[in-house]
């Protein structure tokens, strides 16, 4: 008797990159299905205050939210430091059927 199993995997990477001496900010969702969209998040200077981030981080919680919703379960975060503003940046989050 062979067994298939079939992953259901979401992954949501949140990135920046300088445009003209400036940071825009992204998050891209790639889908079990292999559907990948990427969406703007709201530009940041150096030095947020808590009320400045609210927007970046809400559009986030509400992508996050949303496929936990669907009955997937967060199973990994990766976060990378490097040119990081407040841990916002250059995180990777992975989603998977319990």
């Amino acid at each position: 008797m062979s067994m298939s199993m079939k992953a259901q995997l979401y992954i949501v990477h949140t990135y920046g990159e300088v445009v003209e001496s400036q940071y825009n900010y992204f998050m891209t969702t790639v889908s079990p299905n292999g559907e990948v969209y990427t969406i703007d998040l709201p530009y940041l200077p150096d030095f947020p205050s808590p009320e400045l981030m609210e927007p970046h981080i809400q559009i986030i919680n509400a992508e996050l939210n949303n496929i936990i919703n669907q009955g997937y379960k967060l199973i990994h975060t990766d976060h990378h430091p490097g040119n990081n503003i407040l841990g916002l940046n250059f995180n990777t989050y992975y989603l998977a059927v319990p």
